[in-house]
C-alpha cells in the first residue's frame, strides 16, 4: 500500500468552502484507490472536534492547533518578505513523523512549502503540491477592487512577498497537482519541464440531482460561497449595485439570496436595505438552497481558483449566468451550457432573459449537468492523482 503524507494549512473538516472540499473528498478517493494517508495539518480549537472525522479515509491524523500571530510577528514577516508564517511547533511534528517511511509528501497550497525545504537535502523522495491557483492574478484584483485604502494596502504589502515565495517554489519543486488547464499552462510556459498533473475540482456523483417540475420558483437567483472572502464580498457588493436593480426594474418580483458563512456588516447591510435580498450566513445544505432558486448568478470581477460552487450550482439542474473570470478552470461554451457576461449591462439582460425564459434556461442548466457529469467528479481527479503518484514513483 502506498504511503501518503498530505500537508495542509487547515483541517478539511467540516467541508465549507472549495478548498476544504477539494482535500477532504481527495483524501477519501485516494484512500479507496489505496493510499494509505497521514494527515499533518493545523486546526483551531473549534476544529479539534472533528478530528475524528476522518478516520475512514486517514490511518492517522496529526493536528497542531493553530494560534494568531501577534501583531508584532504580522509585522516581522511583512519586513522579512516571508509570505507565510513558520511555526516551528508544526516543523518538529513533521521531523518526528519520520518522511523517511512516506512514498509521496503531497502539500496543499504553496505556503507548506515552507515547511519541507529542509526535508528536500535528507531525502529524494517525491514531494507534490497541490496549487488552486498560480501567478498573482488573484492578488492583483483584489488590489484593483478594494476601496478600503487600508486592506488595501494590506493586500499590496503581500504581493512581493507572494512573488518571491513563488520563485522559489517553482525553483525548488518538480511536481505539481493544479486545479485547471490554465494553471498548467502558466507552470510550463514559465518552468519548462515541471510535473504537472490537472486534477479539477468536482462533485459526487449523488450530488447531481434530478429535474423535478415545479420544485424550483421562478425569479429566483442565487450566489452562494464564503462571505468572508474578498472576491465574493467584492463580487456581491457589484451586483447589488450595478446589476440587480437593473433586473428588478423589469421583473420587480425577483429576490436574491446571499448564501455562505461569515457576511461582514457590508453584506449584511444589503439585506437590511433591500428585503427582496436575503441574506443567510452559514447553512448546513447548500443544496436546500439551491433547490429554491431558478438562476445561479456569479459576477466575480477578481480572484482565481477553484469554482466548485459552480459546479455545485449545475449538478443542481441550475442555469448560470457569470462573468469570464468566475468559471476559470471549467469547460464551457457560452450560450450551450452557461451565458457569459462581459458587461454589467450584458449580465443584466442574459439573467433576464433567463428568467423570463424557464425552458430556455432548463435547457442550458441541462447541458451544465452533463457537463459535469462528464468532466467533474471528484472520483475521477482522485484517480489522475493516483496515476500520478504511481508515475512519479
Amino acid at each position: 500500500m502506498m504511503k501518503v503524507l498530505f500537508i495542509s494549512p487547515e483541517f478539511p473538516c467540516p467541508p465549507s468552502g472549495g478548498g476544504r472540499k477539494r482535500v477532504c473528498c481527495f483524501l477519501k478517493h485516494l484512500s479507496r484507490l489505496g493510499a494509505d494517508i497521514e494527515l499533518l495539518t493545523f486546526a483551531t480549537g473549534a476544529q479539534l472536534e472533528y478530528k475524528n472525522s476522518l478516520d475512514g479515509f486517514c490511518s492517522k491524523v496529526h493536528l497542531v492547533e493553530y494560534k494568531e500571530p501577534s501583531f508584532s510577528a504580522k509585522i516581522k514577516r511583512i519586513c522579512s518578505l516571508k509570505a507565510y508564517d513558520f511555526d516551528d511547533r508544526f516543523f518538529q511534528k513533521l521531523v518526528e513523523l519520520a518522511p523517511e517511511r512516506f512514498a509521496v509528501i503531497h502539500l496543499i497550497k504553496s505556503q507548506m512549502a515552507e515547511y519541507v525545504y529542509p526535508l528536500k537535502k535528507k531525502r529524494a523522495l517525491p514531494i507534490i503540491i497541490d496549487l488552486w491557483a498560480c501567478g498573482l492574478k488573484g492578488s492583483l484584483g483584489d488590489f484593483r477592487y478594494e476601496e478600503n485604502i487600508f486592506r488595501k494596502m494590506i493586500i499590496f504589502s503581500r504581493i512581493p512577498r507572494y512573488a518571491i515565495s513563488d520563485f522559489r517554489m517553482y525553483r525548488s519543486f518538480n511536481n505539481f497537482t493544479v486545479a485547471s488547464e490554465e494553471c498548467k499552462k502558466y507552470i510550463l510556459e514559465r518552468h519548462p519541464g515541471k510535473n504537472v498533473c490537472v486534477a479539477p475540482s468536482g462533485i459526487e456523483p449523488e450530488d447531481i440531482r434530478p429535474f423535478q417540475e415545479g420544485l424550483s420558483p421562478v425569479n429566483t437567483l442565487i450566489f452562494t460561497g464564503d462571505m468572508s472572502f474578498f472576491p465574493n464580498v467584492d463580487a456581491m457588493l457589484y451586483f447589488a449595485k450595478d446589476i440587480y436593480p437593473s433586473i428588478k426594474r423589469q421583473i420587480p418580483e425577483v429576490k436574491l439570496y446571499i448564501v455562505g458563512k461569515d457576511p461582514g456588516k457590508e453584506i449584511l447591510r444589503l439585506g437590511q436595505d433591500d428585503h427582496s435580498i436575503i441574506v443567510t450566513g452559514y447553512v448546513e445544505d447548500i443544496y436546500e438552497y439551491l433547490a429554491k432558486s431558478s438562476i445561479y448568478v456569479v459576477p466575480l470581477r477578481c480572484g482565481s481558483g477553484i469554482r466548485t460552487k459552480i459546479l455545485e450550482a449545475m449538478a443542481s439542474g441550475l442555469a448560470v449566468v457569470a462573468t469570464d473570470i468566475s468559471v476559470e478552470g471549467i469547460k464551457v461554451s457560452d450560450g450551450i451550457n452557461i451565458l457569459l457576461a462581459k458587461t454589467s449591462a450584458d449580465f443584466v439582460s442574459k439573467a433576464a432573459e433567463l428568467l423570463r425564459n424557464p425552458a430556455r434556461a432548463k435547457n442550458i442548466a441541462d447541458h451544465a449537468k452533463d457537463l459535469v457529469g462528464q468532466e467533474y467528479l471528484w472520483e475521477t481527479s482522485a484517480k489522475k492523482i493516483f496515476d500520478f503518484y504511481q508515475d512519479l514513483l
